[in-house]
């Protein structure tokens, strides 16, 4: 869509996540990686959550100059990479070689990815690589290229001293129930059907 609407919806999406989470946390760490359709946006991002919700001492935006975001609490260890620049292994190699210390501390150790924009697990020496699904429509070089994957959001609750503990998922069926339910004139997309004769 247009640029300025991208913004203004990045924003609103942005601060009712965040504002969200402080509802549930005392203390909200923000973490926003690059991606290679958003780089520049993200970079942006992370700076207003941090002018914004900064000076309340609650929310921490961590830094994300770099398309690579070590993440530690306790005994887990996630490393953050979109995934466009790196596969799987080596982000691994990564993982262990930069960060040796917490690669040693830590038992539970997770890459998360999601530039395939569809759920894929594997286990690698060690850690365990997850991409994730997201709520976007298939855009025209996914569509003519061929690739379907399922439209929804995972929210994986990890803790420090056992690793993943749980995991929800909402299909995006779900979300544009709730959707309908508080805007019924809201967009609702028809259902693709083949053509009859």
């Amino acid at each position: 869509t247009r640029y300025p609407k991208m913004i203004d919806a990045y924003i609103r999406i942005t601060q009712f996540i965040v504002e969200a989470a402080l509802k549930k946390a005392h203390r909200v760490d923000y973490i926003c990686n690059q991606g290679n359709h958003s780089q520049s946006n993200d970079i942006w991002m992370t700076a207003l959550v941090r002018a914004v919700y900064g000076p309340s001492g609650r929310v921490k935006a961590l830094s994300n100059k770099s398309v690579i975001i070590p993440y530690r609490m306790g005994d887990t260890f996630v490393l953050i990479h979109h995934g466009h620049k790196m596969k799987p292994e080596r982000l691994r190699n990564v993982m262990s070689t930069d960060y040796p210390m917490d690669w040693g501390e830590t038992r539970f150790r997770y890459i998360d990815g999601g530039h395939v924009h569809h759920s894929q697990r594997k286990e690698l020496e060690g850690c365990l690589f997850e991409s994730w699904n997201n709520l976007a429509a298939s855009d025209a070089h996914a569509h003519e290229g061929g690739w379907r994957s399922r439209q929804c959001m995972s929210l994986c609750v990890r803790s420090r001293t056992y690793g993943e503990a749980e995991r929800y998922v909402m299909p995006i069926e779900r979300v544009r129930d709730i959707i309908r339910q508080r805007n019924p004139d809201h967009y609702n997309p028809t259902e693709r059907r083949a053509f009859s004769v």
